[in-house]
């Protein structure tokens, strides 16, 4: 679990003062979209495996967003803990990271060319509580290596599969269909979970071509900041 700001005070208070750190985090964008233009799109995929091209508004990524965060936050997701995310560039990596973010749960994005070696690695080494796998891409079983390691992963509480048949693990049937956001009053849940912008948002690992992967921890701020410089620089 990592739900503490990392940073030195006086670097944030530094790099604050120089409008580098808007102490802002991605969703407080989102929200400010969905309440301007809740019609523009937000998000396109094409899903290879099966065929199928997605066209996301800001509306309803943000409709998936609280859903999916409700939802994790119900599986006892709590702030800083790890939901680990191997998906190819799909809509869902997008509604689940707003829905982590909401919850000031960590995402970490994993590339879906590991294997049982690598993910043994790294879901161990975060101590991943929460994964999200497909149930195929480019002919891949991600179900079947994950149930093939996860008896060494003993702090892995759930698996979520997209377009999953089991309906036990699937990620549509547990986290996408049921109203979760009626249940409980999400909007307080947001505002009770809402993250510090200089704690870790989400894990990304190195490559390890040197040694073991390491993991780089990100902040809002620190992401923000690169999104908005490329932004700026790309015009």
């Amino acid at each position: 679990m990592i739900c503490e700001p990392i940073l030195p005070a006086a670097r944030v208070q530094q790099l604050t003062e120089l409008g580098l750190w808007a102490g802002q985090l991605l969703i407080d964008h989102l929200d400010e979209t969905v309440s301007e233009n809740p019609s523009q799109t937000a998000v396109v995929d094409h899903n290879s495996t099966t065929g199928i091209s997605t066209r996301l508004s800001y509306a309803e990524l943000n409709h998936y967003s609280r859903r999916i965060g409700c939802a994790l936050a119900a599986c006892g997701v709590e702030n800083g803990d790890i939901v680990a995310v191997q998906l190819p560039n799909w809509w869902q990596f997008a509604a689940i990271h707003t829905a982590c973010v909401r919850i000031g749960a960590v995402t970490n994005p994993l590339m879906p060319i590991f294997r049982e070696r690598e993910m043994e690695y790294m879901l161990g080494f975060a101590e991943a509580k929460v994964l999200i796998v497909p149930r195929e891409f480019r002919g891949f079983d991600y179900p079947a290596m994950i149930a093939g390691i996860r008896h060494k992963l003993p702090r892995l509480e759930h698996v979520f599969v997209v377009d999953g048949h089991d309906d036990a693990c699937a990620f549509e049937k547990q986290l996408c269909e049921r109203a979760w956001e009626d249940e409980v009053d999400a909007d307080q849940l947001f505002a009770s979970r809402r993250p510090d912008p200089n704690a870790v948002t989400e894990l990304m690992y190195t490559s390890g071509t040197t040694g073991a992967p390491k993991g780089v921890m990100h902040t809002a701020n620190t992401l923000l900041c690169k999104a908005h410089y490329a932004t700026v620089r790309f015009e």
